[in-house]
């Protein structure tokens, strides 16, 4: 039994701007490999809007999600106090759009 109607058959349904991006990041690393954000000499890493003083940064990317990177901006040190994975739909389209542009440099730096 299906839990959509015939007017809703997912496989019909156009995507979103999100999902197409992330399905864009996917397609990149699924042809070319994982990267970081030092593999492509990224100005920044891709953050993620979480609520406290802890700045979560993006660093690591594979085909479906990515390693995030703690850190403590009140702290002398420059390491990571933490790191998780977590998928591309946690972050924000803007976010996601740089990423994305990260992913295309990669595909440039593999051609060379």
């Amino acid at each position: 039994m299906a839990i959509y109607s015939e007017e809703e058959d997912p496989n019909t349904l156009e995507k979103s701007n999100k999902q197409l991006l992330i399905d864009g990041i996917n397609n990149i690393i699924k042809a070319h490999g994982g990267f970081s954000i030092c593999d492509v000499e990224a100005d920044h890493s891709p953050y993620l809007e979480v609520k406290g003083r802890l700045t979560h940064l993006g660093e690591d990317f594979r085909e479906g999600d990515c390693t995030i990177y703690v850190y403590d901006p009140s702290s002398h040190s420059s390491d990571e106090i933490d790191s998780y994975d977590e998928f591309y739909e946690e972050f924000d389209e803007s976010q996601l759009e740089y990423i994305l542009e990260l992913a295309e440099k990669w595909v440039e730096i593999n051609e060379e």
